[in-house]
């Protein structure tokens, strides 16, 4: 019995998310604060920390910053990634591997500038 109530109230929560990642989709972002390095928007119902864009970084960073930013607020990148679940506290976006974005690209663009990607987990 217990199997039976922990997989209904996983599909519970799911549903739940899934209706916030809806709501999500049509809503417009806002920032509501600061953390560290990294902004804090609200996303609908949803609240994303996401990289600070800086005025002195090289243009390829600030390309792959703005586009990862993007994708935040909005959903989806121009790869085609697009949100998903990865448990009830986060929500994730995996970009194609030649995306400017993707965690190795921007790390890869990062150590050509003498620069370290940090990222919250």
């Amino acid at each position: 019995m217990n199997g039976k109530r922990a997989r209904h109230r996983r599909a519970l929560t799911r549903q739940h998310l899934e209706t916030k990642l809806a709501q999500a989709a049509g809503a417009t972002p806002r920032r509501v604060g600061a953390l560290g390095d990294s902004e804090v928007w609200e996303v609908g119902p949803l609240l994303m920390v996401i990289p600070t864009l800086f005025d002195d970084y090289p243009a390829p960073m600030k390309h792959a910053i703005s586009r990862r930013r993007q994708a935040s607020l909005h959903g989806r990148c121009d790869c085609g990634a697009e949100r998903r679940i990865v448990n009830p506290n986060t929500v994730a976006i995996d970009h194609a591997d030649d995306c400017p974005a993707s965690d190795d690209q921007l790390d890869a663009i990062a150590a050509q500038h003498g620069l370290i990607v940090r990222r919250l987990t």
